[in-house]
């Protein structure tokens, strides 16, 4: 059996320090962005149920690690690695390693050339209400371009997805679901996807399984067995 080529980075022994799986997730959801009124009947047409999938499906996200894509009802989901819950979200086409030693990767970065966006997401609580809520607010780029660890990266042009910035109501609920990111119609699925596969070597893969309970739809992630 041919095994896929061993890569030590640093975000892999980050992972491997925390003993077993995560029993909880994090989930991004991504809707289709809405057409606007003055669209024309014939092009509201063209934006049924099975274009909103192809457009919504097979979005690439980074995350503590891991490399995942978006399902057929627009969901990515990782394993939570980190108890904070605040995030920065990364939106960018293009990322690159920077390596420490010749196999080993100290972080990311996204190159020089490559446009970006850069998000902080925070979940906070309204003392008086005792309401729960998001506050996702667009941030400067660093100057370094660096990617921290913990950053939700979305392989995407920043122009190709829309981040509502402002408050959004949540819960305290360990299972994090962050507030919808709405993925244009001028989003290059293809391109970007091809973009992935210069490094997700680098990164631990998933697989997301769904199961149904009665009512309830219950998924799950696992590692991609290699």
């Amino acid at each position: 059996m041919k095994k896929k080529p061993v890569v030590l980075t640093l975000f892999c022994l980050a992972i491997t320090s925390i003993q077993g799986q995560s029993p909880h997730m994090l989930v991004c959801t991504l809707k289709k962005y809405p057409c606007l009124p003055t669209a024309s009947a014939k092009k509201k047409k063209q934006f049924n149920a099975a274009h909103t999938a192809r457009q919504t499906q097979g979005i690439y996200a980074s995350y503590f690690g891991y490399l995942n894509a978006s399902n057929a009802v627009g969901q990515i989901v990782f394993p939570r690695k980190h108890h904070d819950t605040s995030f920065t979200l990364v939106v960018t086409d293009k990322i690159e390693p920077i390596f420490m030693l010749e196999n080993t990767i100290s972080t990311w970065r996204v190159p020089e050339k490559s446009s970006c966006a850069y998000y902080t997401v925070e979940r906070k609580k309204d003392v008086k209400t005792d309401v729960y809520f998001w506050d996702v607010q667009k941030t400067t780029v660093p100057k370094d371009r660096i990617i921290p660890l913990d950053a939700i990266t979305f392989i995407a042009k920043p122009e190709e997805l829309y981040i509502p910035t402002g408050i959004t109501p949540t819960s305290n609920n360990p299972q994090l679901a962050l507030p919808e990111i709405f993925v244009k119609e001028s989003i290059r699925l293809s391109d970007n996807a091809l973009s992935v596969l210069s490094y997700r070597q680098f990164f631990e893969s998933l697989n997301q399984s769904t199961k149904t309970e009665g009512a309830d739809v219950q998924s799950k992630v696992v590692r991609e067995a290699a």
